[in-house]
């Protein structure tokens, strides 16, 4: 029996340079994945995102990682305080 996850993965592979070989390490993330659950239930040891069960935007970014720019400071939003409120009394 081919589960939907197997069938998403199959068909998300398609569009990658190597189908055949991106369809085996979705196979082997689908099984350490699968390694979170027992007979009870949920049982997480570690986290595996499985990328096809996101939205195709958002596939590279999961699958090879996406750019963190931690050595570009980000540009300064900050605002000046409001005046300080006191009360009437």
């Amino acid at each position: 029996m081919v589960s939907d996850t197997n069938r998403k993965s199959s068909r998300s592979v398609q569009i990658l340079p190597d189908p055949s070989g991106a369809f085996d390490d979705g196979i082997s993330r689908l099984n350490r994945h699968r390694m979170n659950y027992d007979s009870v239930g949920p049982n997480p040891q570690w986290l595996q995102l499985l990328w096809w069960e996101y939205p195709p935007e958002h596939w590279d970014d999961l699958r090879v990682g996406c750019k963190q720019h931690f050595m570009v400071e980000p540009p300064s939003s900050l605002q000046p305080n409001a005046k300080k409120w006191t009360s009437p009394d």
